[in-house]
């Protein structure tokens, strides 16, 4: 198995579920997994090819120390769009917690739908969207990891 890459969670707001699929793959498939956070994050399967990197409480110290520390054919996990961008700037594969793969096609088109919710919330409009964690979240988010997985270890 090519394990050549590692599988990075920006772990803050990397839901559980998510997380344990992500380990069982990663155990799997043998790929080194790093979690970056502001705080510990605990890990429900434990390995040695499994990190966890707590960085300072300032305002995207996280975010940097992943973008400074990926390399090339890393997969990163994120809901965090303007960091996504980041990586895909450094074209490297980046999808959230719920199987999103974003691209450069789709990052920007989030990015201003994020700012009209954030606009719109600031003035007292709410558009009726939970943030719920559905099974169906589960199940696209582990068809994409094992998506990109088979095809990192195809080459």
């Amino acid at each position: 198995m090519n394990n050549t890459y590692t599988i990075w969670v920006d772990a803050d707001s990397c839901q559980s579920k998510a997380r344990s699929v992500l380990l069982q793959k990663a155990k799997q498939n043998k790929i080194p997994v790093t979690y970056v956070a502001n705080r510990p994050i605990p890990f429900s399967i434990e390995n040695s090819l499994f990190t966890m990197i707590v960085c300072d409480k300032k305002k995207d110290e996280a975010d940097n120390y992943i973008v400074n520390n990926i390399k090339e054919n890393d997969i990163i996990i994120t809901r965090d769009l303007p960091l996504a961008k980041r990586i895909i700037e450094k074209e490297n594969t980046v999808l959230n917690d719920r199987g999103v793969i974003f691209t450069k096609n789709t990052i920007d088109k989030m990015l201003r739908e994020r700012e009209l919710s954030l606009q719109m919330a600031a003035l007292g409009i709410r558009n009726g969207k939970f943030n719920t964690y559905a099974k169906e979240d589960i199940e696209n988010f582990s068809k994409s990891l094992s998506h990109i997985i088979e095809e990192r270890n195809k080459n």
